[in-house]
Parts: structure tokens; sequence; C-alpha cells
């Protein structure tokens, strides 16, 4: 069996001679002299250089030349190597990390049960961590701090006032709007009305261009253009009051101690607006 200059014994006890690579031997495995001759060369001139600064108390250099063995060419061997310089550099948790990947080497590795006592004994030396604090309960909010902000009474009755007083102050305008227009378009009709009106004079000064049925057609075309003069100019008068009563109750509806209220209701064909008195 071929041995790569390394010590022909591995004694493996918790004394730091024993524990140290001076007492460690590999015996190379098939799947090691498989490997490539350069990596070996450099895992055997790697490792004797951990063993050297081991020996000497230098843990760190010592690591860094395992580590680099390590790379080169793994072996359990190497990795208990670099665990006992963790150790000794009071990295705990790296050391045990380690002695972990060296019980769980796929190959069967000597002083198994001891290694994982160690292990043991070092989980024991980590400090325990207290636990952490529970989370702080939620802040308790009154339910005065998130109940939405409410209006004072007096507050709201006169926003309301003011939505009801904007509301008769539109209409008033638009009723007078179209009251306006209903009005001239009134007056249209009766200016219509009187044009015909003069031209059946006219046929009548002239007895030369008299027409009996020419006559009769502006009378009647006079007497229909007067008729829808007058309804219509009719309803935009009343539309006009309607309107001039909204916006007389829109700026308070008082004269005196007379008082007026109006209220706007829907309907189904509509709106309607239901006013009061009180004199």
């Amino acid at each position: 069996m071929l041995v790569c200059g390394y010590r022909s014994t591995f004694l493996l006890s918790w004394s730091i001679r024993s524990l140290t690579v001076c007492g460690l031997a590999i015996a190379l495995s098939p799947d090691l002299a498989l490997a490539q001759s350069g990596d070996m060369d450099r895992a055997r001139t790697a490792y004797a250089l951990g063993q050297q600064l081991f020996d000497g108390g230098e843990y760190e250099t010592a690591l860094a030349a395992f580590r680099e063995s390590l790379s080169a060419f793994p072996h359990f061997r190497t990795l208990f190597n670099i665990g006992l310089c963790e150790e000794k550099l009071g990295n705990i948790e790296n050391a045990i990390d380690m002695y972990n990947r060296y019980v769980d080497w796929p190959t069967e590795v000597p002083h198994r049960d001891e290694v994982v006592a160690k292990i043991a004994e070092l989980k024991a030396m980590l400090p325990t961590l207290p636990p952490p604090p529970p989370p702080p309960p939620p802040p308790t909010v009154e339910s005065s701090e998130v109940s939405m902000p409410r209006e004072k009474p007096d507050e709201a009755m006169a926003a309301r006032e003011v939505r009801k007083r904007h509301q008769l102050e539109v209409g008033g305008i638009v009723a007078l709007s179209a009251g306006a227009a209903a009005m001239v378009t009134g007056a249209g009709f009766l200016l219509a009305a009187a044009s015909r009106a003069n031209e059946i004079d006219e046929i009548n000064a002239a007895p030369d261009t008299y027409s009996p049925t020419a006559d009769r057609e502006l009378a009647i075309e006079g007497r229909k253009f007067e008729t829808a003069g007058w309804v219509v100019g009719g309803i935009g008068l009343g539309i006009s009051a309607a309107g001039g009563l909204l916006l007389w109750l829109a700026r308070g509806g008082r004269m005196g101690d007379n008082r007026a209220s109006a209220s706007v209701v829907p309907t189904a064909q509509g709106v309607a607006v239901v006013s009061s008195w009180r004199f």
C-alpha cells in the first residue's frame, strides 16, 4: 500500500499530541491512488506543511495549509485536522462542522464514535442564547382616536341649509332662463300673427289684388300664431315666476314676519317643488 509521506499511525485521542497531525497517517485508498499526480503532489505538500505549522502552534497558517490540501484532494483525515485547527482558534461552530463532515464521510472512518462524542462536548460549550423576547403587543388605540369625526349638530344643520339653498338657487336660475326663452318664443309667435294681420289689411285695401282664398289662409295662420304666442308666453311667464320664487327662497324667503319654505322632491316624471308660506 502506497503511503504519501504521512506518518504511519492514526491515534485518535483528545490530548493535543495525539489529535494533532503528528499522529495522522494516510494510507492511500483506491480512489486516492486514481487521483492526478499533480493534485496528489499539491495535497501531500500542503498537508506536510500543515503538520509542521500545527506542531509549532501556528494554527491559522496550518488551517490555511490544510484547506489547500483539502481543495487539492478531499480526504476525511484532512477534514479532521481542519477541525482541530478551528477548535484551537476558538471557532467552535466551524470545528463542529468539520467533525460532522468527518463522521459523515461516505466510507468507514477510524474512531468515529470518539469524534461523535467530541462533537457533543463542543456543542455543550456553545453559549446558550436566550430565547428571543416575544413581540410587543400591538398598541391599543382608544376608540375615540379611530372613530370618524362627527359634525356637531349646529354645523350639520348649517351644512344642510347651505346645500338646500344652493339647490334652490340653481333651480331658480334654470327656471328663469327657461321661462325667458319661452316668453321670447311666444313673442315671436305674436309678431308672426301681427304680420299676417297686416298682410290681410293690405289685401283688403287693394281691391284689384283681393283674393278671398288668400285672405282666409292668412287669417287662419294668424289665429294659429296668436294662440301659440299667448300659450307659450303664458307658460314662460309661469316658469319665470317659479324661478323667481326659488331664488327668493334661496336668499332666505323672508319679508317682514312672513316666511316661506320650499323643498325639491323627486317624482316619477322628474322633480317637484313643494313650497309653503306662513303669514
